[in-house]
């Protein structure tokens, strides 16, 4: 599944770039999908596509120390950057 999230990049000659795409598997049966917990913080962990196959990995801290706090931060960080917050 992937989606797209808008003006992310900027290169020095041209104005911000709307090329950049969100890229989500989601797992269904593990509710923990894109989470990392790192001594007690979580953390959402995603990869940023753009053309010609190049990507680059995201992390991105939620700040809260609780599983169920993260997913809702999770999943509305995730509708934002598709364009639907929350």
């Amino acid at each position: 599944m992937t989606h797209s999230i808008g003006y992310v990049r900027k290169s020095k000659s041209e104005q911000f770039q709307p090329s950049v795409e969100l890229s989500l598997r989601t797992d269904t049966s593990n509710p923990n999908h894109h989470l990392w917990n790192n001594n007690g913080t979580w953390f959402a962990c995603y990869t940023l596509c753009e053309p010609g196959c190049s990507g680059f990995r995201r992390r991105v801290s939620l700040k809260t120390h609780s599983v169920s706090e993260a997913r809702i931060r999770r999943d509305n960080l995730f509708a934002f950057q598709k364009g639907g917050a929350k």
